[in-house]
């Protein structure tokens, strides 16, 4: 990869680091929030089905701050990208119905309102 160092802090801006260090040493893999696009509603109804089921579960992305750890542990080819972690288990303490702000207070119309 030929790039000027203005055209390198660009793309590191836009992509991350670890995109353009994977790119520039020839890895098919990407990052970024489209690697995990197809993912994403995936998650989402796992974590409301584990929810249904009185367990506890949460999207977790942090395994982004340790490259290639968690593909370790998991046995994940470097082919794959990993897109999301969700823990899943019984929860202790008080789990129980999910308290909701009014949607007035949280929704806007055409612009940011007090």
């Amino acid at each position: 990869m030929f790039a000027s160092p203005a055209t390198l802090v660009k793309m590191v801006r836009h992509f991350g680091v670890g995109t353009v260090l994977r790119s520039m040493r020839g890895s098919s893999r990407t990052g970024g929030s489209a690697d995990g696009a197809s993912a994403y509603p995936a998650v989402q109804n796992l974590l409301l089905a584990a929810r249904a089921l009185g367990l506890g579960a949460v999207l977790t992305t942090q395994f982004v701050l340790v490259p290639g750890e968690f593909e370790a542990v998991l046995g994940i080819p470097s082919t794959f990208t990993l897109a999301a972690v969700v823990p899943v288990g019984w929860p202790t303490g008080k789990f129980g119905p999910v308290k909701r702000p009014d949607p007035a207070a949280v929704v806007r119309w055409d612009r940011w309102t007090d």
